[in-house]
């Protein structure tokens, strides 16, 4: 619908609606997200729909506001029909007069296909159906839409399109939805430190509503509200794993040890099922290096993995290729004649010593051999997995880790990503398909685990198929970062081209405290992180004042100290890293401490006493930025308007600084270097005044930065050092800059010039 909201708050009653809006809760007790409906475009674009082996997948693509924010989620018809059930039930037990639209039973039945199959065939029979499908389910949507669009109720449907005050609020940034809805969400592990510190137990581990973006998966306190509970980043230790259920795999290790056990009584010299698969592996292997006649008669058998599953279902397999193998060792040891009468007990004996004997002279070379061949598999299949792989690990044995790995891939490209494959039964099937199946179905089907640098997480999902649409959007995310991989100096940030830097030389008569209250009072939301000293006595810079003169100046300016002494065991360690950001796009970084006496006049003047009258404003640097180190340090930094020296004895001591301008996507990977420092003191601090966790600025969008005149000519990369202490990263230490330092001194062909206030420290 092309709607002029200005023209409907002007000339309708939409006004007191919005205000109603604000107060109004749904069944949930949660805020509205704070959206037009009237301004959605739905539209059923693509339809996955093989009737023999899966439900039909929608493809459903949505604009907001004439296109100012794009998605695209997808829904199987049981999906519509549960909207559908929770509205009808909603309407009955509320009492409520909203007239719903009719769900359509009846036209997107399969008898609709089969009549269409009759007349017209199959191929295209399928095609119309699908089509029929769309359109009946994107009308259907349209009505409810306008149903619903002014009643509270229509959170349902905002949570069914995935839609939240974040995803508009974000639309201008450029950045991408790729999934959201609700998780279950808890720190598992070591790193614990997830959400603002002092959050009850029951409180971390509630429902939430959650999105998965171009580099983070937000978590929500509502759908309806911004305060963001917490930020996973995506970075070089990002993975995913989904837990085998125990439960499942214990039962069957346990009944196939009771198996062997049984097997060892009845049958003392029968080779047991380690003997059965080292020989089959034997033979294996010797095809696979280049025996020719090493089980040329042997019949064909599917690749073993070492998980009890795989054990089990070629176990018979197993038996037979041995027995038949016995009986041909046995035909060269004896006429025709024994084919007929049976092996009598010499030769017996003779066979089974035989056996024994090659188990136990194979089984030293045997292991070399599969270490070989195993790690020429795994190499193979790293080579050749998508990336919209994943790992599926269980630490309950070695034996889950070789298993086939199970490919979860978007489902905007592949059929089965929704359900489970091979509805009609195994037959057909070979043996690592069948091995694929089971090891499927051992996995958890809605909990699984992500973990970055900082933290490690747990995710249940309400359905599996939830589950596996929550994976196929992380994956996708990894996939199409430059977050995730390893960079230069094993930097925490990639090269960046075409960056336009300059230096900057010396400081301004600027009055920072002022120039921030200003901008605060223009709407601009500031944020400061200021080092904590232990003592005054040894570090005199008071950062306690600092926080409070800030913090009074005007709301917008939110101040963290660091570090948090007793929550990280850190006294006297601290980053000089002298940064600022402003709009994502600009940043100063090094150089210049923001801080008394450090701007100073191309001149340097040595002498400011000011008029002989005293006149305000006759004095250039006023209280404390008449400073001279050489003779005394900083001291009562409480007053800072009055002097430390006596301006007719003591001079001023000249002051020179160098600092770097970034503009573009330098400035973005600062800002994000910045959200993390920002976010981790939130999770260890307690703080009496709430402030907000940030999100990291998304890519500038190609063309973007050329359009603005934003672009240059320099290479450049974000280096950095953070640790557990700083960063919470509990077993990584980034030392990029040291490792910058040394390349660069080590590729040197000239000379070196090394000019650092601190270049070897304590």
């Amino acid at each position: 619908m092309n709607v002029d909201v200005i023209q409907e708050l002007t000339y309708t009653g939409l006004a007191p609606l919005l205000l109603r809006m604000w107060f109004e809760r749904d069944e949930r007790d949660e805020r509205r997200v704070p959206i037009l409906m009237n301004q959605l475009r739905i539209r059923v674009s693509d339809s996955i729909y093989p009737l023999s082996n899966s439900k039909a997948v929608f493809r459903i693509e949505c604009e907001y506001a004439k296109g100012a924010a794009r998605w695209v989620i997808y829904r199987q018809l049981r999906d519509f029909r549960k909207l559908n059930r929770h509205y009808r039930l909603a309407n009955f037990y509320t009492l409520n007069d909203v007239k719903l639209p009719d769900f359509p039973r009846s036209g997107i039945s399969k008898i609709h296909f089969y009549r269409l199959k009759r007349e017209k065939g199959s191929a295209a029979a399928r095609v119309e159906f699908a089509k029929m499908q769309r359109e009946i389910l994107e009308n259907y949507i349209i009505g409810l839409i306008k149903a619903v669009m002014f009643e509270a109720s229509s959170n349902r449907l905002a949570r069914f399109l995935e839609v939240s005050a974040l995803s508009i609020a974000l639309a201008h940034s450029g950045g991408t939805q790729l999934k959201a809805g609700i998780l279950k969400l808890e720190p598992s592990g070591m790193k614990k430190d997830y959400g603002r510190k002092g959050t009850g137990w029951r409180e971390r581990r509630r429902g939430r509503w959650c999105a998965v973006r171009e580099s983070y998966l937000v978590v929500m306190k509502e759908a309806g509200e911004l305060e963001i509970y917490d930020v996973f980043l995506l970075d070089c230790e990002f993975t995913i794993e989904r837990p085998t259920r125990y439960y499942r795999q214990g039962l069957r290790a346990i009944s196939l040890e009771e198996t062997d056990e049984d097997d060892r009584k009845d049958e003392p010299d029968k080779p047991n099922r380690l003997t059965k698969i080292l020989h089959r592996t034997d033979r294996k292997a010797a095809q696979e290096i280049g025996h020719e006649d090493a089980g040329d008669n042997q019949p064909a058998e599917t690749e073993i993995t070492q998980s009890p599953d795989n054990v089990a279902s070629t176990s018979e397999t197993m038996n037979g290729s041995l027995q038949h193998e016995h009986q041909h060792h046995h035909h060269h040891h004896h006429d025709g004649s024994s084919r007929h009468r049976g092996p009598n007990r010499a030769s017996t004996i003779r066979s089974k010593a035989s056996h024994r004997s090659s188990a136990s002279t194979a089984k030293s070379t045997i292991f070399s051999r599969l270490r070989s061949i195993k790690s020429n598999r795994e190499g193979s299949r790293r080579r050749s997995s998508s990336t919209d792989s994943f790992s599926s690990h269980s630490s309950s044995s070695s034996a889950s880790s070789d298993a086939v790995e199970p490919a979860y891939k978007d489902p905007s490209t592949h059929v089965n990503i929704m359900t489970n494959k091979h509805k009609q039964g195994d037959e057909g099937m070979t043996g690592d398909e069948k091995n694929s199946k089971r090891t499927t179905k051992d996995l958890s089907h809605h909990t699984f685990f992500i973990e970055n640098s900082q933290m490690r997480l747990k995710l249940v999902a309400r359905t599996e198929r939830q589950t596996n649409q929550w994976i196929s959007a992380l994956e996708r995310m990894k996939s199409s970062s430059y977050w995730y991989g390893k960079n230069r100096f094993n930097s925490f940030a990639p090269i960046r081209l075409n960056v336009a830097v300059q230096w900057l030389v010396d400081g301004e008569n600027h009055r920072l405290d002022k120039l921030l209250k200003r901008k605060a009072q223009e709407g601009v939301m500031v944020y400061v992180i200021v080092y904590k000293e232990v003592s005054n006595r040894t570090t005199p810079t008071d950062s306690n004042y600092t926080k409070q003169a800030l913090t009074h100046l005007h709301p917008n300016i939110m101040v963290q100290r660091s570090p948090s002494h007793f929550a990280t065991g850190t006294f006297y360690w601290a980053h000089h890293e002298k940064m600022c950001v402003i709009d994502e796009t600009i940043a100063f970084m090094g150089g210049l401490d923001a801080c008394f006496g450090r701007w100073d006049t191309p001149q340097h003047i040595l002498i400011d006493v000011g008029d002989a009258e005293g006149a305000e404003g006759s004095q250039v640097w006023t209280g404390k930025d008449y400073s001279n180190p050489r003779i005394g340090d900083f001291h009562n930094l409480d007053k800072p308007e009055q002097d430390m020296y006596d301006r007719t004895k003591v001079a001023r001591m000249p002051w020179h600084d160098v600092s770097l301008q970034v503009v573009g996507q330098p400035a973005r990977d600062l800002c994000r270097h910045f959200v993390q420092r920002w976010n981790f003191l939130l999770r260890v601090k307690n703080h009496s005044r709430r402030m907000p966790f940030l999100l990291p600025p998304a890519e500038f969008k190609p063309g973007e930065l050329t359009s603005q005149g934003l672009t240059g000519t320099c290479e450049m990369q974000i280096c950095r050092s953070a640790g557990p202490w700083s960063m919470g990263t509990l077993h990584r230490i980034e030392k990029s800059i040291q490792t910058a330092y040394l390349k660069a001194i080590q590729m040197s062909e000239h000379f070196v010039y090394i000019e650092n206030q601190f270049f070897i420290t304590s």
